[in-house]
């Protein structure tokens, strides 16, 4: 899941970059560097509309890859769920009652749409099939929960994702930190103005996006051309948004792993600096950089669970142990973490 992230932060940045490079072109058009572009240049900014070819291009994009995110994280959910829970029959309920109504929508779309060209009726039928018939390595139509008429408003990603058993998204997506910091930084609120907040105010830029997208691609003549300096805060918000379910997802993705994958504790740590470093003996145990790891309190037995961000042995930085080894290792995580809290790994099969 990590990948498509990486993948899709890097698109949203390539166009954020983008945007810079216009906002420093429009600068010097207007300023003491007039003269010295090429008068050709000039002219063919004229000819081309240049502003609003560039507005078009980056609403349409910004658009573009927010809903490639959302389509391609939903399928990478629902793949890695798959692996994690070996019967079919012990997915969550919703995601089996919709896999059937959806693929049989599916076997319609398959066959109309360039989007789902790479499938075939029988595939899809296969797929359903090895869901059924209980095989061990059985294959969600993955396809079908991406296959939408809706543009992705507030709504419909609440929808989207409640489809897959994610029911909190939207309360996820206003509860981020990260997220809410945008409105602070270029929204111009407090966190006074964050408390009056609705579900609405978090998702009024999303709502624009979508309706000038919409606006651009019917053909319409457009008179309302947002500034750069403007639409580069619609990428970062964007960005920021994306960023929010992405944790969302994984943090549930992480504790239906912890609930069905096996669970190796490695005992208390010799060690815990800043709440984040740990020192502990491996066991003979494969540690890697990357890995689920899981921090248990021996009063409460709750549970916190996050990963490994970096190893180290002998102050040397590595990343990964082998299961050959039994070395006193500093593993740092991304969650809070104390002293007498009693620590574990999660292995895949």
């Amino acid at each position: 899941m990590e990948s498509i992230w990486e993948e899709y932060l890097k698109k949203i940045n390539n166009l954020d970059s983008y945007i810079k490079k216009l906002i420093e072109i429009e600068q010097m058009i207007g300023g003491d560097y007039k003269e010295s572009l090429s008068l050709k240049v000039q002219d063919l900014c004229k000819i081309l509309s240049k502003k609003l070819y560039d507005y078009n291009l980056i609403i349409i994009t910004i658009y573009g890859i927010f809903e490639g995110f959302i389509e391609q994280i939903i399928k990478e959910y629902l793949v890695n769920l798959s692996t994690y829970i070996k019967d079919y029959e012990d997915l969550p309920e919703i995601i089996r009652e919709n896999h059937i109504e959806l693929s049989a929508d599916l076997l319609k779309s398959c066959t109309k749409y360039a989007k789902f060209s790479h499938l075939s009726q029988e595939v899809i039928i296969g797929n359903l099939n090895s869901c059924i018939s209980g095989e061990p390595n059985y294959i969600i139509n993955v396809d079908a929960f991406t296959n939408h008429s809706s543009n992705f408003r507030k709504d419909a990603i609440r929808e989207s994702f409640r489809g897959i058993g994610i029911f909190n998204i939207i309360q996820g997506i206003c509860n981020d930190k990260q997220f809410r910091q945008y409105f602070i930084d270029y929204g111009e609120a407090d966190e006074f103005d964050l408390k009056h907040y609705t579900e609405d105010s978090y998702f009024t830029i999303l709502k624009d996006i979508v309706e000038r997208r919409n606006y651009i691609a019917h053909g319409n003549d457009v008179d309302d051309i947002l500034s750069l300096p403007i639409l580069e805060n619609y990428v970062i918000y964007i960005r920021y948004m994306m960023e929010a379910i992405y944790n969302i997802v994984l943090k549930q993705l992480i504790n239906i792993h912890f609930e069905n994958g096996k669970k190796v504790f490695l005992g208390f740590p010799q060690e815990v600096y800043n709440n984040s470093i740990i020192g502990i003996e491996s066991q003979y145990n494969k540690v890697f950089v990357g890995m689920h790891v899981f921090a248990q309190n021996p009063v409460t037995n709750e549970v916190r669970i996050g990963r490994i961000l970096s190893i180290e042995v002998d102050r040397n930085r590595v990343t990964e142990i082998s299961e050959c080894d039994n070395i006193l290792i500093g593993i740092k995580v991304d969650f809070y973490v104390k002293n007498n809290y009693k620590f574990g790994i999660l292995q895949y099969d």
